[in-house]
């Protein structure tokens, strides 16, 4: 019942004014009726939803005060909250989603029903879940709904996990976070701090539990690396003048170092201050246009000097291209030099 009419930079999508059966999953009506106007907005998530325009007279239609809530800044549910709620429990995100987006205030009895009906949110599909934060990351204002989703207890209901690391402190460092600018950081970058607080330990479970949380909430695979190697490389930063100079560059031409750089600003301001100038310093000594270089010797050339295939290759060419971002060696005769050095 809904056509997608498409124009150059937007679409528009037209449906068939209807009348929703009852839900029984939580997701979608076990039927539909077609209807007039007024019962089809009766059945929409919130009133500011639920307005109308007659096209020849640019008039807006609205039979549930959907434009008194707009001038008085408020999200309401149309009808009863808990009804709205149980036919489609995605709708409690995003009750607090265009509250922070909108900068209006959740009506009291529709907090009250997120409030209560949160503990349904596993009836809602990860992707949806995953599109509805990923709407609110890409927003402006990020705070407030970061606030609404600990308030009501919606946050603890997104995924199972959650439960075992939420707790008072993490949620005064995520508000601290989230009071911040951050439209310089990319999206992964956010997804980094709303998740920053099941790594808090850097312990080897902590990063299981995390890989399988984002692939739960259906990350894709690009994501899912971004995030668990931005996190990862977060806790080598506290000990970055320990690591080898070689691990500092190769840190620094990654392609996400810059999600890095902009994470630790807003999570470790004081250490981003530190490290800023180094990491100028190694840009501009051993990345050229940012890149690492070509490795001067690869497995064959290897082979080709009497090194046999297997873990005594793999570290050879390792230490010799470590050796190589570090100017050590900076010729190829240099590099095949050192590797006859270490044929035994």
């Amino acid at each position: 019942g809904v056509i997608i009419l498409a124009f150059d930079h937007f679409q528009i999508e037209i449906a068939s004014f209807r009348k929703d059966g009852p839900y029984l999953d939580g997701r979608r009506p076990s039927s539909v009726t077609f209807t007039n106007a007024e019962e089809d907005s009766k059945r929409r998530d919130f009133t500011i939803n639920a307005l109308f325009l007659d096209l020849k007279t640019a008039q807006i239609i609205d039979y549930v005060s959907g434009l008194e809530d707009i001038e008085d800044k408020i999200i309401r549910a149309v009808g009863d909250p808990f009804l709205r709620f149980s036919e489609d429990r995605l709708r409690m995100l995003r009750a607090l989603r265009f509250s922070s987006q909108l900068e209006f205030q959740v009506e009291s009895e529709t907090l009250r029903a997120i409030q209560r009906e949160h503990i349904h949110m596993s009836q809602v599909s990860t992707e949806r879940i995953n599109d509805e934060l990923t709407k609110w990351l890409t927003s402006f204002e990020l705070k407030s709904c970061y606030a609404g989703l600990w308030s009501t207890g919606l946050i603890k209901s997104l995924h199972p996990s959650f439960e075992k690391f939420l707790n008072e402190k993490s949620y005064a460092k995520g508000l601290s976070y989230f009071s911040k600018d951050l439209t310089s950081l990319s999206l992964e970058a956010k997804f980094c701090i709303f998740f920053s607080f099941i790594i808090e330990k850097n312990q080897t479970d902590e990063f299981e539990t995390l890989k399988q949380t984002l692939k739960d909430l259906k990350f894709s695979n690009e994501q899912t690396l971004a995030i668990t190697w931005t996190l990862t490389n977060y806790f080598k930063l506290l000990g970055f003048e320990n690591l080898r100079l070689s691990e500092q560059i190769e840190m620094c031409a990654n392609k996400f170092f810059t999600d890095l750089a902009n994470f630790i600003k807003i999570v470790a301001p004081e250490l981003s201050k530190k490290l800023r100038p180094v990491f100028t310093r190694l840009h501009h000594d051993f990345l050229k246009d940012g890149d690492l270089p070509e490795a001067f010797v690869n497995g064959d050339i290897l082979k080709h000097l009497g090194v046999k295939p297997g873990r005594e290759m793999g570290e050879l060419l390792k230490e010799i291209y470590r050796m190589q971002i570090e100017k050590r060696i900076v010729t190829k005769q240099q590099a095949l030099d050192f590797a006859k050095t270490q044929i035994h």
